[in-house]
C-alpha cells in the first residue's frame, strides 16, 4: 500500500507508461493518523506490475530537436502554414523563454535545446487559432444557452481536442474565462501529458506558468463581488496544481496535500 501510496499521479500524468500497470479504483482514504492525504478517483493511482519502462517517444523532456516525433510535429505545423525556426536569442542571459508563438506571423520559435513538451505547448497555440479562437464566441453563447461547445465547434476541433480538453474549454466559459485563460490552460495540459512522471524531474515544467493568467482574470473578479460557482471550483484547481508543484519542487509527495483531481470533471 506504501507503495501504491507513494505513486499518487494523476491518470493525465500517466499516459507515458507502458501497459505494465493498472489502475487502482478501490483506494480511497481520506484521513490519516500522520495527517492528510491523497483523496484517490477513478484511475488516479496506478500499481506497477512489472518494470516501469516510460515510450521514451513519449517522453516530454527529450530536446524536440532530438525526439523520434519530431519530424511528424514539422509536418504538421508547415500543414497549417506556420514555420518553425530555431532562435538562439531565446533563453538569454538565463531567462526562461525557451518557446514562442505568433499567430500574426504564423510563426513558432525554439531554442537548440528546448524540450519535446515546450514544442507541445506551443503547438496547442497554433490549433486554438486554428480550431478554437474563430468559434469562441458562437462556443460562449452555446454555454449561455445551456448547450455543449459542441455544437458550435467544427469537426475537426472535436478531431485535435480529446474530451478532456473539450470538456475544459466548457467549463472555462462557464467561468466566463478569456480566451488567453484558455488558451494557456489548454497548452498546460498537453505540456504536462507529455511529460508525464518526468514532473518530478529537474527542470520540467509547472503547471503555474499556464495557470497564471486564469488566476489574475479571477483576482480582478474578486475585486468587485463574488466568484461564480464554476469560478470557484477552478480556483481550486489551480491552487491544488499549485501546491502539488510547490511539493513536488521540494522533493514532497503529492499526498501531502487534499487533492481529488487536478484536472476539470
Amino acid at each position: 500500500m506504501q507503495l501504491i501510496r507513494d505513486l499518487e499521479v494523476n491518470h493525465r500524468l500517466i499516459i507515458n507508461v507502458a501497459s505494465n500497470v493498472r489502475p487502482v479504483r478501490s483506494f480511497r482514504q481520506e484521513k490519516s493518523t500522520d495527517g492528510p492525504v491523497y483523496v484517490a478517483g477513478v484511475d488516479d493511482l496506478y500499481e506497477i506490475l512489472s518494470g516501469a519502462k516510460l515510450k521514451q517517444p513519449r517522453a516530454g523532456l527529450i530536446p524536440a530537436l532530438q525526439h523520434p516525433e519530431f519530424e511528424t510535429a514539422l509536418a504538421d505545423i508547415h500543414s497549417n502554414g506556420y514555420r518553425l525556426v530555431l532562435d538562439v536569442t531565446l533563453n538569454f542571459r538565463n531567462t526562461r523563454t525557451v518557446g514562442a508563438h505568433s499567430d500574426v506571423l504564423k510563426l513558432i520559435r525554439i531554442a537548440p535545446h528546448t524540450k519535446w513538451a515546450t514544442l507541445i505547448h506551443e503547438m496547442q497555440h497554433m490549433d486554438f487559432d486554428f480550431y478554437i479562437a474563430p468559434y469562441l464566441q458562437e462556443a460562449r453563447l452555446a454555454v449561455r444557452q445551456g448547450q455543449s461547445i459542441k455544437v458550435a465547434l467544427p469537426s475537426k476541433a472535436l478531431e485535435r481536442y480529446s474530451a478532456q480538453e473539450i470538456q475544459e474549454i466548457e467549463n472555462y466559459l462557464r467561468a466566463d474565462a478569456p480566451s488567453l485563460a484558455i488558451n494557456e490552460r489548454l497548452s498546460g495540459m498537453r505540456q504536462m501529458d507529455v511529460v508525464g512522471f518526468e514532473r518530478g524531474s529537474k527542470g520540467a515544467p509547472r503547471f503555474r506558468y499556464s495557470d497564471q493568467y486564469m488566476r489574475r482574470f479571477l483576482l480582478r473578479r474578486l475585486k468587485y463581488g463574488e466568484l461564480t460557482e464554476m469560478q470557484k471550483i477552478i480556483w481550486r484547481q489551480i491552487e491544488q496544481r499549485e501546491k502539488m508543484d510547490q511539493i513536488i519542487r521540494t522533493g514532497g509527495s503529492p499526498g501531502q496535500i487534499f487533492c481529488t483531481d487536478v484536472h476539470s470533471k
